[in-house]
């Protein structure tokens, strides 16, 4: 009687054994040297310096202009009054009864129920609108879609003693 698995056990080590790499369909990998003569090791990051480059010179500066919360690249907010800096709510003596104005914490001017704005409210009270202070859009819409998220101003987090995180009663 013979037994088939045996026979096939015996004929496939006669046979060459394939690697994974030459089983596998696909672009051959390259071959791999044994010697250790040929190894060279490269950073695909670093960059070439070039003939010409500054060495042994003293570094120029480059003059780079300041890009604060005002100068954020976007769309540049509606001239319009600007109020005292040191008042978070300016009232009209002229209207009594007319609503406060709010003035904005960076730029002093008056902050709309339409604008897309925060309230330091753990620290000045200011309103500020979003593009003076600096906030992404995405930024902006994560706090305000938060119910327990307070901002604080850059002025009144420096300044004063405001931990990071707080916890709402």
């Amino acid at each position: 009687m013979r037994i088939p698995a045996m026979d096939d056990k015996k004929s496939s080590s006669n046979q060459q054994k394939n690697t994974l790499a030459e089983l596998l369909p696909g672009p051959s990998p390259p071959p791999v040297s044994t010697s250790a003569s040929n190894i060279v090791a490269h950073n695909p990051f670093d960059d070439p310096l070039p003939a010409n480059s500054m060495q042994g010179k003293p570094s120029q500066q480059i003059p780079q202009t300041q890009q604060g919360p005002l100068n954020t690249g976007q769309v540049p907010l509606p001239h319009g009054k600007v109020y005292p800096p040191n008042q978070p709510m300016v009232f009209n003596p002229s209207n009594p009864c007319a609503p406060p104005i709010y003035p904005c914490g960076v730029c002093h001017k008056e902050v709309h129920e339409n604008d897309q704005a925060v309230l330091c409210e753990s620290g000045c009270n200011f309103w500020f609108h979003r593009m003076c202070t600096g906030l992404t859009q995405d930024a902006f819409s994560m706090l305000k879609a938060e119910v327990y998220a307070e901002w604080v101003c850059d002025r009144c987090l420096t300044t004063k003693n405001i931990p990071l995180v707080k916890l709402k009663p």
